[in-house]
């Protein structure tokens, strides 16, 4: 999900388990940026989730299978990349591939209670 409000652009992952590894969830964070970016009315995007909790690592249901485009690299390269600012907003977990998104944004804010670590934490 995706909205405006004023010049930053929110983009809501909402896909499956929260997995940054999903590839439907990884061609949405994909398209909203491409998207942002193109749009000379953004300034500012905003990564969140809609669930109870941030991104939190791979699929294993992806596990021993050929990746699925786009992949993970294609989607850090592109947060990192941005020539807009793209906020983290970190709520619940952010584990593995999801801290991973969340340190390829240029910000990252937090709630009190988040708890982040890297894959295999």
């Amino acid at each position: 999900m995706r909205w405006l409000s004023s010049s930053v652009m929110t983009s809501r992952c909402a896909h499956g388990q929260q997995s940054s590894g999903q590839c439907a969830q990884r061609g949405g964070i994909l398209e909203c940026i491409k998207e942002a970016v193109a749009d000379p009315a953004i300034k500012a995007i905003v990564l969140t989730c809609a669930r109870r909790t941030f991104i939190a690592g791979a699929d294993i249901t992806e596990f021993g299978k050929p990746p699925k485009p786009p992949g993970a690299s294609d989607v850090l390269s592109e947060i990192e990349n941005s020539p807009k600012p793209i906020v983290a907003a970190i709520h619940g977990t952010a584990l593995g591939g999801g801290l991973k998104v969340a340190l390829a944004c240029h910000f990252r804010v937090a709630t009190k209670d988040a708890k982040l670590g890297p894959a295999g934490s």
